[in-house]
């Protein structure tokens, strides 16, 4: 019973516990510290009401005044996205290209994706030369999913820009950074000596790694035994 009270207790203080981290960020953010203004921003947008996007934005301009890249980026995404703030497209990549040249990875990686297919609303024609410059950067800053297309930029026999080296070291990076299908496709490489040496030990630790971030493919290939 003395469980069971304790449990409702700390259940009940839970709202009070965020109302309390929530005003310690506002605090922060009140003193001028850019983080806490972003991170504010956050939460103010993750309550779904509408003066609070308005609110939101107010506080990310404010960070990005102060050389946040983050609030950069995520003020393009919700001048695209939230209907609320009707915001104009043009406008928000104007703030995704800042974020991209303060060193923000999602924004370079958005950057990529501009130039790789074009975008009429930002100005943007197709450019490959400039497409794999932005990719390059957002990979060089972390982004997962952008190692991953870099690694497929260089691997696959039918690009112009071929260089297993770069194409191997990338897809490690990538598997390393978490990403499930390089995981899984690094798994494949080792099991199979495809780029690289076989290496059963290496192909099982890959493969558990997959599975542990859902990988459909990777579950299977354990389920089989199939390395």
């Amino acid at each position: 019973m003395k469980k069971i009270t304790i449990l409702i207790i700390s259940l009940l203080s839970l709202p009070f516990a965020a109302q309390a981290q929530s005003g310690y960020l506002k605090e922060l953010a009140q003193k001028g510290d850019a983080n806490a203004m972003f991170e504010y921003a956050k939460e103010q947008l993750a309550n779904w009401e509408d003066d609070d996007d308005v609110e939101a934005l107010e506080w990310l301009k404010k960070a990005a005044d102060k050389g946040n890249a983050a609030a950069m980026f995520e003020i393009g995404r919700q001048l695209l996205y939230n209907s609320v703030l009707d915001g104009d497209p043009a406008e928000a990549y104007k703030w995704i290209r800042k974020a991209a040249d303060a060193g923000d990875g999602d924004a370079q990686f958005r950057m990529y994706s501009l130039y790789n297919f074009g975008e009429s609303e930002a100005g943007i024609e197709e450019d490959d030369a400039k497409a794999m410059a932005w990719l390059k950067k957002a990979a060089e800053s972390g982004v997962a999913e952008a190692q991953y297309t870099l690694s497929n930029t260089y691997i696959s026999e039918w690009s112009n820009n071929f260089n297993e080296a770069e194409g191997v070291k990338w897809l490690k990076a990538a598997a390393e950074s978490g990403w499930p299908e390089a995981q899984y496709e690094l798994a494949v490489c080792y099991r199979d000596g495809k780029h690289m040496a076989k290496n059963k030990t290496e192909a099982l630790r890959w493969l558990q790694a997959a599975a542990n971030n859902e990988h459909a493919s990777a579950i299977e290939s354990l389920a089989w035994r199939d390395l």
